[in-house]
């Protein structure tokens, strides 16, 4: 999960609050990114009264057996899978919440031993340079290209260039979430509590 929420200041975070603990437990009752997203629109508009605050969200699930990743994405186009060398950008599958109530389709991606899960907020992709451009999508996927194989020092890497970029003047926060997934056959055995699978995360924030 990661959410991106419009605004700052005191309705943001508390915002930001009600997110976590809503998600959970709708997700609770139901393991479907498109049903989480959903419920949580529907209660949007019940909760937060300031009209203009909204929310892009992506909600993935990861069978950590057969590692079928199953999405939905409300407006939230940071999201990529990487595969060795190559970068996908994962699809949005509805609109921002808050603004309309409609259905959130599901995506499936199936992951392979080593691939990588990389999301982020918009910070990532709108950090300027000297000129004032936006690094944009094609910008933040070159360099999650080019970053560690290791989850923590790829999300480690995204922060510290977005800052470089900035000239350490940046006008967003960042955050970054980095899975790397691996199939047990890679992972060195540690006796009866082995799983079939297991991902390695990492979160950064600036």
């Amino acid at each position: 999960l990661i959410a991106d929420v419009s605004g700052k200041g005191v309705d943001a975070a508390v915002l930001t609050a009600f997110i976590k603990f809503t998600i959970r437990g709708i997700a609770l009752r139901r393991r479907d990114p498109g049903f989480i997203l959903q419920e949580f629109n529907r209660a949007f508009p019940r909760t937060v009264e300031n009209p203009y605050l909204f929310v892009s969200m992506f909600v993935g699930i990861l069978d950590t057996w057969t590692l079928r990743f199953d999405y939905a994405s409300a407006g939230h186009d940071i999201a990529f899978i990487r595969r060795a060398s190559q970068v996908e950008q994962l699809a949005v599958t509805g609109p921002v919440l808050g603004v309309m109530e409609e259905p959130f389709d599901v995506r499936t991606a199936y992951l392979e031993d080593g691939d990588m899960i990389v999301l982020s907020t918009d910070g990532l992709t709108e950090s300027r340079d000297g000129s004032g451009r936006f690094l944009e999508v094609s910008g933040a996927m070159e360099w999650i290209r080019n970053a560690p194989s290791d989850p923590t020092l790829l999300a480690a890497r995204l922060i510290e260039s977005a800052r470089a970029r900035s000239g350490n003047r940046m006008r967003d926060d960042v955050a970054v979430l980095a899975i790397r997934v691996a199939r047990p056959s890679a992972l060195p055995l540690d006796g009866a509590d082995a799983k079939p699978a297991s991902e390695t995360e990492a979160r950064a924030d600036a």
